[in-house]
């Protein structure tokens, strides 16, 4: 039997107010390798606007309607062959990639504005104990972009010194947390009231950037972190230890340049771009620490799906502490489909 789902749609490029929620077809079913999942929470992030805005068209098409999003969590409700491990009724989160393998360029085709939304079951993993489905959807892509940046590219070990600059951002808020956890001196970098909640997730030191300009900082560290992409290498070089690395998340523009750019300090030295990918063994090591209460993801506000529009804004204007989470409703069972 055929259904047709709630999504949150494209037609045309532009502001939030694009953003529009519609009866769509249903996914189709998944493929081998493949898992369809009946959503219950997506995150919001700028990788979305970023979409939304037609930022990333050179890399994704222009295939209206598009349905954002890539992070989700929610309930399996079908699995294609070939997969093992994920089961019907199971709890799952993940940075969702419909495309049957990983796109060249290495974005994840979006989905996750929706009731339904279908995967790679690579890209999952099963929702911790004790984690409701809001907080695990706010979890894949900030999570992963920080603990890919401290973990495969850093190698961040105890004792090192880190700088997260945007500390108390989706991204930024992960990576203090994952940074002290692995035993790291972490500095932390915001504005205003947001100083001391940085200062609570674990940073030794914190620095209100209204009140300091971060750049002209005498120390130096084994890692900076740019999570706001608001500065250049220049600005940043001499605040990086010897050995060290500075690493800023990559800005839209820059993305759609080069895929060589998923690895970019091979060409700039030891300077590079976080580069998310959708993989779900770094989640369930992210995971791990989340459940260890090592991790505590910052939700700042939940919005109804309706409301996407309501919730780009929001983030576009920033001030948020940690990640926006859109709650979908409209529950199926595999018996619908």
């Amino acid at each position: 039997m055929i259904y047709g789902m709630r999504a949150v749609t494209l037609t045309r490029f532009g502001g939030p107010d694009v953003l529009q929620v519609r009866q769509v077809p249903d996914p189709p079913p998944p493929g081998p390798g493949q898992v369809l999942v009946q959503v219950r929470a997506a995150g919001v992030n700028p990788l979305d606007a970023a979409l939304r805005a037609g930022r990333l068209a050179p890399l994704l098409g222009r295939r209206f309607p598009m349905i954002p999003g890539n992070d989700a969590a929610g309930t399996v409700i079908a699995v294609g062959g070939d997969v093992t491990g994920i089961e019907v009724g199971q709890h799952v989160h993940g940075m969702f990639d419909a495309a049957p393998k990983p796109a060249r360029h290495g974005f994840a085709l979006p989905g996750t504005y929706a009731d339904l939304a279908l995967t790679r079951a690579s890209t999952l993993a099963a929702v911790p104990d004790r984690v409701d489905l809001v907080t695990a959807a706010a979890i894949p892509v900030a999570g992963l972009t920080a603990h890919q940046v401290l973990v495969r590219k850093a190698r961040l070990g105890r004792g090192s010194s880190v700088l997260v600059i945007g500390a108390s951002g989706g991204v930024g808020t992960f990576a203090t947390q994952i940074a002290v956890a692995l035993g790291a001196d972490v500095t932390g970098v915001a504005g205003g009231p947001r100083t001391e909640r940085v200062r609570a997730l674990g940073a030794r030191r914190v620095i209100d950037h209204h009140d300091v300009d971060v750049t002209g900082l005498a120390e130096r560290f084994d890692l900076v972190y740019d999570v706001s992409a608001r500065f250049s290498h220049r600005r940043l070089r001499h605040l990086v230890a010897p050995g060290g690395l500075a690493v800023a998340n990559l800005g839209p523009p820059v993305a759609t340049l080069s895929p060589a750019l998923r690895h970019p300090e091979r060409r700039f030295g030891r300077y590079g771009f976080a580069w998310v990918s959708p993989d779900g063994r770094d989640l369930a090591a992210l995971d791990r620490l989340v459940a260890a209460g090592d991790v505590a993801p910052c939700v700042d506000d939940v919005l109804p799906l309706d409301d996407a529009s309501v919730a780009h804004r929001r983030l576009e204007a920033g001030g948020a502490f940690g990640k926006l989470v859109l709650a979908v409703d409209g529950a199926r069972s595999a018996a619908d489909l």
